[in-house]
C-alpha cells in the first residue's frame, strides 16, 4: 500500500460508543480513497474544538456520506452546540454495531447497523442497515435500507473536495488524478426525484472558511416511503489509461456484476 497512486481502499465507520467526546454522528460513513485521491470524503475544516465549523458542520450526519431521513440524521449534539436538553447519555444510546464482515473471500464484505443511531431524531425508525461489497479490488456495491412506521424521504449524501457532475440517476466526482462515477442500480432509481450539487458548509460562520476552499457534496433525493432499498455502484478509475468495464444485473435479491469480463453473484 506503500504505491498509494495505484491503489483503491475504503474506510468505513460504525462504532458502538456513537457521538460521544471526540466521535461524530457518522456511524455507517464512509471515506473512498482511489489512485492517490480522496474522493468521497468529509467536508470542512478543523479548526479547533467547539468551534463554529465543529459544532455546526463536522460533528453532523450532514457533512458525511450517510442518507437522512425527513432531512434529520444521528445525534451528533453535544455541551458545545447548545442543544436544549442535551444528555451525553443520548451519544452513547446513538452508537451503531458492525453486524456482519468477510475479508477472507474474493468480493470483501461489510455490514453495519446504524439504527439506534438515527433514534433520537427519528423515533419510528424500524431498522438501517448499510452493506457494502469491494468487487475485485477495483469496485463498490453498497445497499442502503431502512425501515420506518411511517413514509420518511430519504436524502443520500456524498461529500468531496472535487468538482462533481449531475444526471438524473447519476453522478460523478472529477478529481485530479482519478474519477468516481456512482450510479443508482436498482428500483430505487425510480424514486429518485433529484440529484443536485451543493456547495458550501451551511450555517457555519463564513469568517472561518474565508480565503479557504469552498467544499461541496451530491444530494440524491427519494421520495417518500415507509422502506428504502437503494442499491448503488461506485466505480473509481484514473483520468487517464484503460477504464475498468462494469456491467450489471437485478434478479429479486441477487446481483449479478461483470467487471473486466469476471462475472460474481451477490445475494443483496
Amino acid at each position: 500500500m506503500t504505491e498509494r497512486d495505484e491503489h483503491i481502499h475504503m474506510v468505513f465507520k460504525c462504532s458502538p460508543f456513537g457521538s460521544i467526546s471526540h466521535s461524530h454522528g457518522d456511524q455507517n460513513a464512509f471515506t473512498l480513497h482511489a489512485f492517490g485521491e480522496t474522493l468521497a470524503s468529509i467536508t470542512g475544516y478543523y479548526g479547533g474544538f467547539g468551534v463554529d465549523m465543529h459544532t455546526k458542520w463536522r460533528r453532523h450526519t450532514f457533512s458525511k456520506n450517510l442518507p437522512l431521513f425527513n432531512g434529520k440524521g444521528q445525534y451528533g449534539e453535544n455541551k458545545n452546540t447548545n442543544f436544549e436538553g442535551h444528555q451525553d447519555r443520548f451519544c452513547i444510546e446513538a452508537g451503531g454495531q458492525i453486524t456482519d464482515y468477510d475479508t477472507d473471500s474474493d468480493v470483501k464484505f461489510v455490514e453495519g447497523d446504524a439504527t439506534a443511531s438515527y433514534k433520537f431524531f427519528t423515533p419510528d425508525i424500524e431498522s438501517y442497515k448499510r452493506k457494502i461489497w469491494f468487487v475485485k479490488g477495483k469496485v463498490f456495491v453498497m445497499q442502503d435500507k431502512a425501515s420506518f412506521a411511517e413514509e420518511k424521504d430519504l436524502t443520500w449524501l456524498m461529500h468531496t473536495t472535487f468538482n462533481t457532475e449531475t444526471a438524473d440517476k447519476s453522478f460523478a466526482i472529477r478529481g485530479e488524478n482519478a474519477h468516481l462515477d456512482v450510479s443508482f442500480i436498482n428500483d430505487s432509481a425510480d424514486s429518485i426525484t433529484s440529484v443536485k450539487n451543493v456547495e458550501g458548509f451551511g450555517d457555519v460562520d463564513p469568517y472561518e472558511y474565508q480565503d479557504l476552499e469552498i467544499h461541496r457534496h451530491v444530494e440524491v433525493e427519494f421520495s417518500a416511503a415507509t422502506q428504502h432499498n437503494v442499491l448503488t455502484l461506485l466505480v473509481p478509475n484514473k483520468n487517464n489509461g484503460e477504464q475498468v468495464e462494469v456491467s450489471h444485473k437485478v434478479e429479486g435479491n441477487t446481483l449479478l456484476l461483470t467487471v473486466d469480463g469476471e462475472t460474481v453473484t451477490i445475494e443483496l
